[in-house]
């Protein structure tokens, strides 16, 4: 599976290593979600808070343009409980001047603004100037959705959460260690119980093709699964102590592979025209 080599720690005896291939696909898929939380954080701190500030920078002046054109402006000074204000906005029938109120108060509300600091206006003519200099020549955002700030979030959390995860099983993974002794064919385990062929009841491979198994105990103790990705030499190990412990096994697996291979010759030989002879040649 791999061709990374354990460590020969002994005439007899060898020690797994962390496969390569294995480990650098961790530490790449570790970096794409510490990437993928580092964005998701900057648009929930920067990105999305700068552009709904402006959309509700842009809402005020659409809002404030309207009440002067209502006659109406001085109003928009008064600085009521803008909770209650919106409250109470949603619950009417709106004219078109609340329908903009409602929305610039829905605008501070997604960024967190939305108090009476947010909403007071000094001096409303005076602020509709500025305001009116900054959007006829400055094309607005679009404004945030309710969704658009929690879900920036969420990705920041599942981007750092599971790049911990994935960080915490490589650091995990590199301390552990299996050791072969190939003069007993014994396989000592990450904490210290040495498995030799007569122990097994065993050898599970239902998940040989995700690459792992288990060692199934003949005294009845629990079994043992195996990454035999993750560790060098760990396949060619547990695939010894199987045919030590189950030569029977091993006979059919040739078997298997000799009569699949010779079906393989079979077909491609049948797929290959065979040479014409002289007499074919002046048959024609």
């Amino acid at each position: 599976m791999s061709d990374d080599q354990p460590v020969q720690t002994s005439d007899a005896v060898q020690t797994s290593t962390i496969n390569r291939s294995w480990m650098v696909k961790m530490a790449i898929f570790t970096v794409v979600l510490f990437a993928f939380g580092l964005w998701g954080l900057y648009d929930a701190l920067v990105a999305y808070p700068n552009r709904g500030n402006e959309y509700a920078d842009y809402a005020k002046y659409k809002y404030l343009e309207a009440a002067r054109s209502a006659g109406r402006i001085a109003a928009t000074a008064e600085a009521p409980e803008p909770v209650a204000r919106k409250e109470a906005l949603e619950g009417k029938l709106r004219t078109d001047l609340e329908n903009l109120e409602y929305e610039w108060l829905t605008a501070l509300s997604r960024v967190g603004k939305l108090t009476p600091e947010g909403t007071q206006i000094t001096s409303p003519n005076a602020t509709l100037d500025e305001l009116t200099k900054k959007w006829t020549t400055t094309q607005h955002p679009p404004p945030l959705d309710a969704f658009d700030l929690p879900l920036q979030w969420s990705f920041a959390v599942i981007g750092f959460g599971l790049g911990v995860m994935v960080g915490a099983n490589i650091i995990k993974s590199t301390s552990r260690r299996y050791t072969w002794d190939e003069r007993t064919n014994t396989l000592t385990l990450p904490g210290g119980r040495q498995v030799t062929p007569d122990q097994l009841a065993d050898v599970d491979k239902r998940k040989w093709h995700k690459f792992f198994c288990s060692l199934v105990f003949n005294d009845g103790s629990p079994s043992v699964e195996l990454d035999v990705l993750k560790y060098t030499g760990l396949e060619g190990w547990v695939l010894t102590m199987e045919r030590v412990r189950f030569p029977e096994r091993a006979a059919e697996a040739e078997a298997e592979a000799a009569a699949a291979e010779a079906a393989a010759a079979a077909e491609t030989a049948e797929q290959v025209p065979a040479e014409e002879t002289p007499e074919d040649e002046r048959g024609r």
